[in-house]
């Protein structure tokens, strides 16, 4: 199905929807259109969004709740908005697959988060997945994560190693602090240390590694901030 013309190309509002290989060619969201737009508002989940093709018009997801985006195509500009509104919660979300592609130099997120709409901000992230998102080498786009990992070379000898994860980090740590945190530690030569991770809480997304010895090498970390029920 191809939408051509419109404000809104295509309105969900409820549960158990399934759209799939739809197209939404309607107005720009450049120019105030939006392409899909699910509005669960603690009424509706179980919805599924399969291969559809946002041409230069955003997916806008409220309250997102058991929702899944796959092997979408978003070419223009077109991401993928979370809007928190009268639940404030977005549970159960799983994207996988998505490809976007951009051409103008300004940088965009792939999924980002509109707290102007509410003037408000999520209050509870669970069970949110962002898989195998695919940008166009040389395009504007910055892929956003709840799950993301960094390696990190300390080449001059330290006892405490900040990795910073706020560019990538999709939510506010005071809506979705780091959860969860595993490293590991590849030291230079025969050093040994013992190390712990500290996690920031709502201050920041920077995760800090502190060991009992000055150490050289490179650190791995791979942190979540979305709360897991399994």
């Amino acid at each position: 199905m191809v939408v051509f013309d419109g404000i809104m190309g295509v309105f969900l509002n409820g549960a158990a929807n399934l759209a799939t290989a739809v197209h939404t060619w309607n107005d720009a969201t450049s120019h105030g259109g939006k392409g899909i737009v699910v509005r669960t508002n603690g009424h509706g989940n179980q919805n599924r969004l399969v291969g559809c093709y946002l041409d230069f018009t955003d997916l806008r997801i409220v309250d997102p709740t058991s929702i899944s985006v796959t092997n979408g195509f978003f070419l223009g500009g077109g991401r993928i908005e979370l809007v928190p509104n009268i639940t404030k919660k977005a549970t159960g979300v799983y994207f996988a697959g998505n490809e976007f592609q951009d051409s103008r130099s300004t940088g965009f997120d792939t999924v980002f988060v509109n707290r102007t709409i509410a003037a408000d901000a999520f209050t509870d992230v669970m069970d949110v997945s962002i898989e195998g998102s695919m940008v166009q080498e040389g395009t504007s786009f910055q892929t956003k994560t709840t799950r993301a990992t960094k390696a990190v070379v300390v080449s001059s000898a330290s006892k405490s190693i900040a990795v910073d994860f706020s560019d990538v980090l999709l939510f506010l740590p005071t809506e979705a602090p780091i959860r969860s945190v595993q490293y590991s530690l590849a030291l230079d030569g025969s050093q040994f240390a013992t190390s712990a991770a500290r996690l920031p809480g709502t201050a920041s997304h920077v995760l800090t590694i502190d060991t009992d010895t000055a150490i050289t090498g490179t650190v791995t970390v791979t942190v979540d901030q979305s709360m897991r029920t399994a």
